[in-house]
């Protein structure tokens, strides 16, 4: 008999970005390293002991590190650049010590093949049973087709396990908005605003640096700019549940304004509309929420949902945070 297996639950955003990566890039395999936390017993002696505990523990998805410049892919392979992939890991662990490479998902949209390679099966066995490898579970996540995540397949390999084991969708669980202080660190960011009433006082300079870690974060398709004057966020995102979303939203011509904008529709049907005109409408979260909103209503075509999600664009609490995870880690981790 087969044991119980954990519970995962994965950012919402990191879904999207999956979703988004498939859809720019239909005709070749893409894919990343999941990176997150072990909430349990991570590490025990005897494979009877990491079956007894499986089903107490949980994964928590946070990010994942995409594949580097000098990945290799095609519509029948993906070999991500491990080296980049190794130190951008280091980058965050200085910053995160508690951060741990959970394990990776990738495609198999442009071939429609539904189940691991025989080259993916012993990628991830070798991985998980590395002495490197810094606790004794793999995380594997399949995207099958062009929906992303909507459809993917999740399996699990075990340290000194001969067999891997599917999970079901029942033990997976998107949830939105993680917490700041799960939140990996952004890189530097390339577009430079200066823009009075902003950029020119402390408060307005303060709000535009949280902004843009978000973005970076959460809402990667977006871009800021400068329209006449004012400090804009624009770009279309491929939801989770399959559906475009364009976003243009336009700040207040100075910090507490009330002149600003965020106007999002679908680019599919069925045809769904914000438009908001006043200073709730001018912050990042903002846009996340009413994007959840869109998702959810597509995804489940119900209003109920409807007004569940819009509710998140005014901060509702049950949908942050997922609690903190302090083990120490006395090892270097390795992301083979």
């Amino acid at each position: 008999m087969n044991p119980r297996l954990p519970r995962v639950t994965i950012d919402m955003a990191v879904a999207a970005r999956f979703a988004e990566e498939i859809h720019r890039n239909p005709d070749i395999e893409v894919g990343g390293k999941y990176i997150g936390f072990v909430h349990g017993p991570a590490r025990l002696p005897t494979l009877g002991a990491r079956h007894e505990v499986m089903s107490s523990l949980a994964f928590e998805v946070v990010d994942y590190i995409d594949a580097g410049p000098g990945a290799s892919r095609s519509d029948a392979h993906h070999y991500p650049d491990r080296d980049y992939q190794l130190r951008r890991f280091r980058e965050i662990e200085r910053m995160m010590p508690a951060i741990e490479h959970l394990g990776s998902w990738h495609s198999h949209h442009p071939n429609g093949v539904r189940n691991l390679s025989d080259r993916d099966l012993d990628g991830y066995f070798w991985t998980v049973n590395n002495q490197d490898h810094n606790h004794d579970f793999f995380l594997a996540s399949l995207a099958v087709d062009e929906t992303g995540f909507n459809h993917a397949r999740h399996f699990l390999f075990v340290r000194g396990d001969q067999h891997y084991y599917e999970i079901p969708l029942a033990n997976i669980e998107l949830v939105s908005d993680a917490s700041s202080s799960r939140r990996t660190p952004p890189q530097a960011e390339e577009t430079t605003l200066d823009v009075p009433g902003w950029t020119d006082n402390a408060i307005g300079r303060s709000q535009l640096a949280r902004d843009r870690e978000f973005v970076f974060r959460r809402l990667t398709a977006l871009k800021y700019g400068i329209t006449s004057g004012r400090v804009t966020l624009t770009g279309t995102v491929h939801a989770a549940s399959g559906v475009d979303i364009e976003v243009k939203m336009v700040y207040p011509s100075r910090v507490g304004g009330d002149d600003g904008l965020l106007k999002i529709r679908t680019l599919n049907p069925p045809s769904i509309e914000f438009i908001l005109e006043d200073k709730y409408a001018v912050n990042a979260r903002s846009v996340q929420g009413a994007i959840v909103a869109v998702d959810l209503w597509n995804w489940r075509a119900t209003r109920a949902a409807y007004v569940v999600a819009f509710q998140a664009m005014n901060g509702m609490q049950r949908w942050l945070g997922l609690g903190r995870n302090d083990r120490d880690h006395s090892a270097p981790k390795d992301i083979s």
